[in-house]
C-alpha cells in the first residue's frame, strides 16, 4: 500500500481518476500491457523466474493468488 501511495504522490492521477497512464496522458494500448509487464518482470524478478510462467502475464497472478489462498483451506465466509 505504501508504494501505491508514493506512486500516487509522485504522479498523480489522470483528470478521470485513471492511476496508469502513457507519458502523454494517454490511454495504455493492450498492446503496452505487454512490454510494461516484461520490464517489470526483468526488473524485479530473478532470471530464474523471469524466465518461469510463473508471473508470464499479469492475469497469471490473478491465477497464483487463488490457488494460495485455496491451499490452506481459505474459505471467503470467514
Amino acid at each position: 500500500m505504501n508504494l501505491l501511495r508514493w506512486h500516487v504522490t509522485a504522479y498523480g492521477v489522470t483528470p478521470d481518476g485513471r492511476l496508469f497512464r502513457t507519458q502523454r496522458g494517454g490511454l495504455i494500448q493492450d498492446t503496452g500491457y505487454g512490454e510494461v509487464w516484461a520490464e517489470a518482470n526483468a526488473r524485479a524478478l530473478t532470471p530464474a523466474q523471469c524466465a518461469s510462467l510463473l508471473a508470464k502475464r499479469p492475469y497469471d497472478l490473478r491465477h497464483a493468488a487463488v490457488s494460495t489462498w485455496l491451499s490452506p483451506g481459505w474459505n471467503r465466509r470467514r
